[in-house]
């Protein structure tokens, strides 16, 4: 088991997800009008060849392993692909490496379990949000292993050392290494425990954000995800590759009625119906007229220049719906007052803080998530005001500050209503070093 000081560091790291391809059974993504081919089919793209004892010989043509002359096997046509140089380059189908060219290597995949509607919440194992208590949805992901010291330059010597896991969000961590492995075992330089490291590749996520149906462009870049809400009202979602939210304002899209037919499937209606993005930019948005359940209808869509259509049968309303803000259920941090500059920011979390460490002491952790998600939002606050205008190192360290206290705040949260003080007493530790860490770079007196 490690360190209460190595769990503490594995928490702090949560730079979140990976995961694998569109395969089939993934929402949205199966065969039918408007859905792309099936990952099961090979998608048409270069053959490259690999061994299966050592996974990091690849070529583009067929031969013996350069190592033990084992017959080269062609690599699966989907599955996790990876530059061992360069783990922000990552692909689902076998591809060279956009910034070095070199083939990417297939790696081993794995689980994790994801909130839709709280992307921080990242856990090992199935179960219930501690935020909301939505059910968490399976992600696919892939791992390799690799030798702290290639990390030190990046996280200092200490905090490379103190890490088990580290995730990446498909961003570069500045480093590369020649020290990759493909499970766990020690360094064969060193001698140290190699570090699993969880990758982010596209499109392995395409679980449903608001209860809508979800799709991929052709591109195989944009997604989208449509949702028809009570009472009628249509809304489009856009996504990127990673499935991070994209604002609706570059989009195009229409709605046509349909009706299906056993052969041809869903017939185009004659009129057509545009979509206007929504004040907040998140959704384009229509009203449908005469709105009885189930709905067919066809979406088109202008997606980077290209012309998309999706074919819809809604069976059930999605999510989508916003209750008024008067009507939604108040929550502590909602009236929050934001301090005008980051000494000022980084002030009002330490208050938070030490608002923490007194409930803690009178054992009364039920209450903990108040001040705990009043820091999260001032943390939160802080990276979008003040994070663009920091150059690269100051900003990656506010990053990962962020992080520590928006993950410390929900566990803290979450194991302060079981009572359990030996995790409230180590979520604290997490927490309280990243308003550290972020008091560092923005001293507040």
């Amino acid at each position: 088991m490690p360190s209460q000081r190595g769990r503490s560091l594995l928490l702090k790291r949560i730079l979140a997800l990976l995961s694998l391809a569109c395969i089939a059974g993934f929402a949205g993504c199966g065969k039918g009008p408007g859905s792309s081919p099936s990952s099961s089919e090979d998608p048409g793209g270069p053959l490259h060849f690999s061994c299966s004892e050592h996974p990091r010989v690849v070529s583009r043509e067929e031969g013996n392993c350069s190592v033990c002359r084992l017959e080269l096997t062609r690599q699966k046509s989907v599955g996790t692909f990876l530059c061992v140089d360069h783990f922000e380059s990552a692909s689902v189908v076998p591809a060279g490496c956009a910034i070095c060219d070199k083939l990417l290597v297939a790696v081993p995949g794995g689980k994790i379990w994801k909130c839709t509607s709280h992307p921080e919440v990242v856990l090992d194992d199935p179960g219930a949000c501690p935020v909301c208590d939505l059910e968490l949805v399976e992600v696919l992901v892939g791992l390799v292993w690799v030798c702290p010291k290639s990390l030190e330059e990046t996280l200092g010597e200490e905090g490379a050392t103190g890490l088990t896991v580290l995730r990446l969000q498909g961003r570069s961590l500045g480093f590369s290494t020649e020290e990759v492995a493909f499970g766990k075992q020690d360094c064969s330089r060193c001698g140290r425990p190699l570090l699993e490291v969880t990758v982010q590749v596209p499109h392995g996520d395409h679980n449903p954000r608001h209860g809508g149906i979800f799709r991929m462009a052709s591109d195989n870049r944009h997604h989208m995800e449509a949702v028809v809400s009570q009472p009628g009202v249509l809304r489009l979602f856009f996504f990127d590759s990673y499935t991070r939210p994209m604002a609706a304002g570059g989009f195009k899209a229409r709605y046509l009625r349909a009706t299906l037919d056993e052969k041809e499937g869903l017939v185009d209606g004659a009129e057509s119906f545009d979509l206007e993005p929504a004040e907040s930019g998140a959704y384009l948005e229509a009203q449908i007229e005469d709105y009885v359940l189930p709905l067919h209808l066809v979406v088109k869509a202008e997606i980077d220049g290209r012309k998309e259509r999706f074919d819809f049968t809604f069976r059930s309303p999605g999510s989508a719906e916003v209750a008024p803000a008067d009507k939604r259920t108040r929550r502590p941090e909602d009236d929050l007052e934001i301090p005008s500059s980051a000494a000022g920011i980084v002030a009002a979390m330490k208050s938070r803080n030490a608002r923490v460490q007194e409930l803690i002491r009178g054992q009364e952790y039920k209450s903990l998530f108040i001040p705990a998600f009043e820091a999260k939002v001032l943390a939160l606050e802080l990276e979008k005001k003040f994070g663009p205008g920091e150059e690269a190192g100051r900003r990656l360290r506010l990053e990962r500050g962020v992080k520590e206290v928006v993950r410390g705040a929900w566990l803290l949260d979450h194991f302060g209503d079981q009572g359990d003080r030996t995790e409230v007493l180590q979520q604290h530790r997490v927490f309280s070093e990243g308003v550290k860490d972020l008091e560092a770079l923005f001293p507040s007196g």
